[in-house]
């Protein structure tokens, strides 16, 4: 029987739900005319199991439909995706239409049903008559916990011997502790021991395995598994001496990264403790660490522990001592305090070797303790002599750090961008530096050269190497618009420009899609339509992504000549005297000014040239026009909309800049739109696709490169999204941009910067740390506009910040400790730069001391006046809280703050 005979019976057997002819039919089959019948089945599933309303299922039929697939499909992969079905076929059944399948291909099949519904049945029948060898999926072994109740695992292993095999091995299984922590959270208790004696918890030849194992597994654990392994560690009944045996590991478990498993470690060594099992050398080697750890509850509770081992007996009082001394951090004075006060309360008893031995650790760990901490040491405080005195003490005072303002200094010299000078250094440039770094300049040069250079009449062979150039640098992106451009100087076909931003969306039927809107298909699973409409768009992206497509449909259409935008210096500007001469050689070649280009070279023209550009001749009007919106000065203000997903964020605008268009895309780049809900402008400067130049924040920053506000208004969504989002290739790219800004940072540069630092990617507030960085030695961050960032990120007017997720009710915040940990990590970088962020942050700390996390700025400010020794106004809500009786960590950092930066004379 040929294909086209056997498919409506099929058909026929399908929709009666026949699963007995089903099996019939396909019996025979052979691989070719599966792969025939395969594909048609596959694109027929709601038209063979849904009733004529397309609502409602039929089980019958969907049985059968899922049978014909695993019979039918030719690769196991395909086959395996029947088996998710709401009205899955009987276990007999599913195996009778297997049946016929090869071995290899059954092995393969296995591998892939294992993830799919309830396939992991059809495996078990294989491996237990031998069809198939036990896979090596992990899955496979995690299906006995997902699929057996645990009470029963000791009976159902003495009865199916693959269940038994697999139990032996099962808790070593890689994702076997997430099973665990989803029943320690959500299971009962009383199945774990038969969980463990099933997997020989209590059988001597195999527990000192089981118990070291879930040992080993706890020190990587995150949360959510170690609780299992904790549980089943629990369920286990260790005795005394199986404790003490393993007390080395459970002390390397002090420092895992999960609650369950620390506490679960120090139980353990309290128990040790307790029958006088504990091995000081083993507790010791791990105190310093442990006593630094982030989490305070853990470091109490060690420190109670070594406590007790020194009262006991079983822990010298000199190493314990020399220990804790060890773990003394000046970044957290209130666990510092309480550190100081157990060892020196232990040095009152120890000879004055040990004291002196002692010191000296405090003395490289905190050089200048404040007045708490120096009382808490007791003899262990270092000597005050004139290396280490006050500066506030001092009679010859350092200079009040208000008496010096920042201003802009020795700025590095800017290297010159030169054209391309022939064919070959181009081709160089495609072949060597574009693949490897696709820097905005060097493509602004690629483009430049492919205008300027043609390849009409060039030999064969130099042909053949632009096409392996092309090759090499493009390949991966076919659909970038630099790409295109390349093509087109390939002689190559490209599309015609897009006259606005395609938008996509769903209807529920044709007469709801929108005005203007093309249907383009059915919508998911069948239901409703999906269709497109352009709309007119002036975002960065499409403004960008228009000007490549000029650069390939004009420029590369008309005679050659040079590009206008061409930037003269490494940070993107363009110098007039540059400018000047490439107006005048395009005029003398008879080449006409296309608008774009002259745009970009207009918005590269430093603010300052523009003078000397309009005098040098006369200018059109719209030029003139254009030359005053670039160098106007924008007044910033706040404002609240709603974001891309609903929720309310506060952002940036220039109320008094003219709205561009993408027929003026001088305005448009000028007059950024604080709406988000502006076609493409949501995720246009996310993320990259392909390896060329894809307009983001660097290529905009290289537009824009006197104008770094009006970049920051630009992407400003994209940094309060990353606040949760780790994806923020265009917020790195913004922050590397301002750091290297030649111009002072306004408002909105320094907010960016300072959210940066609470953005959710680790690698972005680095970067953020280091544009602080770059800003104080530049001197384009002068600490007053630092003060103002920090108020407009933390301050009580600073919110809101958007949504958290698509669809969700919450809203993102920025971390104060990240912050903090972002101004501490800047000022490492040199003592310019702890002088501006000390003090920027100065007369911010009493609106922001005050709510949650607030301490943690009082200490990074006390922490940059004891290590620049500098006497500065401390504000009097700080000297007030310092002067009072509280004990809170904020209170004891303003006290540290004031002891070491004094008051000014």
């Amino acid at each position: 029987m040929t294909a086209d005979d056997l498919l409506p019976r099929l058909r026929a057997a399908v929709l009666a739900g026949n699963a007995r002819t089903v099996l019939d039919l396909t019996r025979d089959l052979t691989d070719a005319q599966r792969r025939e019948i395969g594909p048609v089945l596959r694109g027929e599933y709601v038209a063979l199991t849904y009733a004529p309303d397309r609502i409602t299922s039929d089980p019958a039929a969907g049985r059968a439909y899922e049978l014909a697939r695993l019979a039918t499909e030719l690769q196991p992969g395909d086959a395996a995706w029947a088996l998710v079905s709401t009205s899955p076929a009987a276990l007999p059944d599913r195996l009778a239409a297997l049946a016929p399948r090869s071995a290899a291909w059954k092995r393969r099949f296995a591998t892939s049903a294992l993830r799919r519904g309830d396939g992991w049945w059809v495996v078990h029948a294989w491996v237990g008559a031998g069809v198939v060898p036990p896979p090596s999926s992990p899955e496979w072994p995690l299906g006995v916990l997902r699929r057996f109740p645990w009470a029963e695992l000791g009976r159902t292993a003495d009865a199916d011997p693959v269940v038994a095999t697999v139990l032996t091995t099962l808790l070593d299984t890689p994702g076997v502790g997430k099973e665990l922590g989803r029943h320690a959270r959500y299971g009962s208790t009383q199945e774990w021991r038969p969980l463990v004696e099933a997997c020989g918890g209590f059988d001597p030849a195999r527990r000192g395995a089981l118990l070291d194992g879930c040992l080993s597994a706890l020190g990587t654990a995150p949360p959510s598994e170690a609780a299992g392994f904790v549980a089943v560690l629990q369920h286990a009944s260790l005795t005394d001496a199986e404790v003490a045996r393993r007390q080395g590991r459970y002390a390397d478990l002090l420092l895992a990264p999960s609650t369950p498993a620390w506490t679960l470690a120090a139980d353990a060594l309290d128990r040790v403790l307790e029958v006088g099992a504990l091995d000081a050398a083993t507790l010791l080697d791990v105190t310093p660490e442990v006593l630094q750890h982030r989490t305070k509850v853990r470091v109490h509770r060690h420190l109670r522990l070594v406590e007790k081992g020194v009262e006991r007996g079983a822990v010298d009082v000199t190493s314990a001592a020399a220990a804790v001394v060890d773990a003394l951090d000046p970044a957290r004075s209130d666990v510092a305090e309480t550190l100081a006060a157990t060892s020196g309360r232990w040095a009152d008893g120890l000879d004055a070797g040990a004291v002196a031995e002692l010191r000296a650790t405090v003395s490289a760990a905190v050089p200048r303790p404040w007045p708490g901490l120096r009382v808490a040491l007791g003899t262990l405080a270092p000597r005050v002599d004139a290396e280490h005195a006050s500066p506030t003490a001092s009679g010859d005072r350092p200079a009040d750090v208000r008496a010096s303002e920042v201003r802009p200094v020795d700025l590095p010299a800017l290297g010159r961008v030169h054209p391309v000078a022939d064919l070959d250094e181009l081709l160089v440039l495609m072949e060597e530096e574009l693949p490897v770094r696709p820097t905005p300049v060097a493509v602004e040069r690629a483009l430049d050269g492919m205008v300027r250079l043609r390849l009409d009449d060039v030999p064969g062979d130099t042909r053949a190497r632009a096409e392996r150039a092309w090759s090499s640098w493009w390949s991966s992106a076919p659909g970038d618009d630099v790409a295109w451009v390349v093509r087109a100087w390939l002689a190559a076909d490209t599309p015609p420009l897009r006259a606005g931003r395609l938008v996509q969306g769903t209807a529920l039927s044709d007469a709801d899609v929108p005005p203007g809107a093309t249907p383009t298909g059915s919508g998911p699973g069948g239901f409703g339509r999906t269709w497109t409409r352009v709309v007119p768009a002036h975002d960065p992206a499409f403004l960008t992504e228009r000007r490549f497509g000029l650069v390939r449909l004009h420029h590369l259409a008309v005679a050659p000549g040079p590009l206008l935008a061409l930037p003269s210096r490494e940070d993107g500007t363009v110098a007039v005297d540059d400018l000047l001469a490439r107006l005048a050689e395009r005029e003398a070649l008879g080449l006409e000014q296309e608008l774009f280009d002259g745009a970009w070279a207009l918005l590269r023209l430093p603010p300052a040239e523009h003078a000397a550009f309009l005098a040098a001749a006369e200018r059109p009007p719209r030029v003139v026009a254009w030359s005053g919106a670039v160098t106007r000065r924008a007044e910033w203000d706040r404002t609240v909309v709603r974001d891309a997903f609903g929720a309310q964020a506060r952002v940036w605008s220039d109320p008094g800049a003219t709205a561009g268009s993408s027929d003026d895309p001088v305005r448009a780049w000028l007059a950024p739109d604080p709406d988000p809900d502006l076609p493409g402008s949501r995720y246009a400067a996310w993320r990259r696709s392909g390896r060329g130049a894809t307009p983001t924040a660097a290529t905009w920053g290289t537009t824009l490169p006197s104008h770094p506000d009006v970049l920051v208004a630009h992407v400003q969504h994209a940094v309060l999204q990353a606040l949760h989002d780790d994806r923020a290739d265009a917020v790195d790219e913004l922050l590397r941009v301002l750091g290297d800004a030649r111009e002072p940072w306004r408002r909105p540069s320094a907010w960016a910067v300072v959210t940066g630092m609470s953005v959710e990617h680790r690698a972005s507030r680095l970067a953020a740390s280091e544009a602080v960085g770059a800003g104080a030695a530049r001197g384009t961050l002068p600490p007053a506009t630092l003060t103002q960032a920090l108020l407009d990120v933390l301050g009580p007017d600073a919110g809101p910040y958007g949504a958290t997720t698509v669809g969700s009710t919450g809203t993102a915040h920025p971390k104060v400790s990240r912050v903090a940990e972002g101004l501490a990590d800047a000022a490492r970088l040199d003592d310019g730069t702890a002088d501006v962020v000390l003090r920027g942050l100065l007369p911010a700390l009493p609106p922001l001391m005050g709510p949650p996390g607030g301490h943690a700025l009082v200490a990074v400010a006390a922490q940059l006046a004891e290590r620049l020794g500098r006497r500065c106004d401390v504000p009097a809500e700080v000297r007030d809280l310092a002067g009072g009786r509280s004990r809170s960590r904020t209170a004891t950092e303003a006290r540290r703050l004031v002891a070491a930066a004094g008051t000014p004379r």
